[in-house]
């Protein structure tokens, strides 16, 4: 791909009070990715919203261009046009007004759309919205969309098939550090040490977790668990189910933790647990590969299994208290062959080849594997 290809990566997310260097900052793994693809020899200019002091930073070598807040989403549309990019890419179905202004006054130039893990709206007026950005854009990017990330999109008629694409959402650079180093730094102990990360939920299930865990530690007693959160609806709770617990000393409840001293903790376990119900684009996950993890208990979801392989395919059902902790045992005594995670930036200018392609000859798009899930 020449390195004159311009992609406009629009962000139509309400930023709140935060000015364009505070956005670049905040939206992380909207930056490692677009860093990603500036390192490959695209040209990326990242548009945002902003309701304090609008301007233009770079940094890594990408272009930021904070826009003035509004609501329809026009000056951001005019701000893409002046761009002249080769593709806009547009994160999120849940603001389709905005991304069917981006897409009327950007006519001429190829549209993909981000999903961040929503569903298809049940509001009409939206759903049809929806449908009509399914209509403009040519691709639509999913982490796990072979494996049915997808289908409630397809189903709601708001996606043709030949649209949908399977892209694992952010990059992640390697963050490995030593094992003995990062346990040094974090205090994480135990044989083994087995790591939990996320919001205290519903959706992410931290009480199927910890019944898993219990069973599992009956049998290993070296075994300790680390519960790594900012806290949720669920943290009293699960706190006092934590201390009542007859594990009770081998679980530990920590957080908040900066993102940036994430890759110590993955460092320093030796499996990751996950039993979310739903995940539309698993960044813990892989965070925890690019930092070396390679015992992983997760829940058999689309984005699991994109960002896993095969090893993936086999995880236990949400909720399913007994697989995972049968899940765990093995999982303590053999590492999964796992292959090297599918590089997004690779997998996001494969899409850009093809759209552009798409936009020159229409109906040129090629199909992504039917779901199997």
């Amino acid at each position: 791909m020449s390195d004159a290809v311009h992609v406009a990566y629009v962000n139509p997310a309400d930023p709140g009070m935060r000015t364009v260097d505070q956005c670049a900052e905040e939206w992380w793994s909207s930056h490692e990715t677009t860093a990603a693809l500036v390192r490959r020899g695209l040209r990326v200019t990242v548009v945002v919203r902003t309701r304090l002091e609008p301007g233009e930073i770079e940094r890594d070598g990408v272009r930021y261009v904070g826009i003035p807040d509004d609501r329809p989403g026009l000056r951001t549309a005019l701000a893409v046009r002046r761009l002249r990019p080769d593709v806009v890419h547009a994160n999120g179905f849940v603001f389709p007004l905005r991304t069917l202004v981006l897409g009327a006054i950007n006519v001429e130039t190829p549209l993909v759309v981000q999903h961040h893990g929503e569903p298809p709206s049940s509001v009409a007026r939206v759903a049809r919205l929806q449908r009509l950005v399914g209509r403009r854009a040519l691709a639509a990017l999913f982490t796990g969309a072979r494996w049915g990330a997808a289908d409630p999109w397809l189903a709601a008629g708001v996606l043709h098939p030949a649209k949908v694409r399977d892209v694992i959402e952010t990059v992640v650079p390697s963050t490995a550090i030593g094992r003995d180093a990062a346990r040094a730094r974090t205090g994480v102990t135990g044989d083994p040490a087995v790591l939990w990360v996320g919001r205290l939920e519903p959706g992410k299930d931290p009480f199927t977790a910890l019944a898993a865990l219990e069973r599992a530690a009956l049998d290993r007693p070296g075994l300790t668990a680390w519960f790594v959160t900012p806290g949720g609806s669920l943290a009293p709770d699960f706190r006092a189910a934590v201390s009542a617990s007859p594990v009770g000393p081998r679980l530990r409840v920590v957080g908040p933790v900066a993102r940036r001293e994430m890759a110590q903790w993955y460092s320093a376990a030796d499996v990751m647990l996950s039993t979310s119900h739903a995940e539309g684009s698993g960044y813990a996950l892989i965070e925890a590969v690019a930092a070396g993890l390679r015992r992983f208990v997760v829940s058999d979801l689309p984005s699991h299994r994109s960002i896993l392989g095969a090893a993936g395919a086999c995880g236990p059902r949400p909720g399913d208290v007994d697989a995972f902790s049968h899940a765990l045992e093995r999982a303590m005594d053999t590492p999964i062959p796992l292959r090297p995670t599918a590089d997004a930036a690779e997998q996001l200018i494969d899409v850009y080849r093809s759209v552009i392609a798409g936009q020159r000859r229409p109906g040129c798009l090629n199909p992504v594997v039917p779901s199997i899930g």
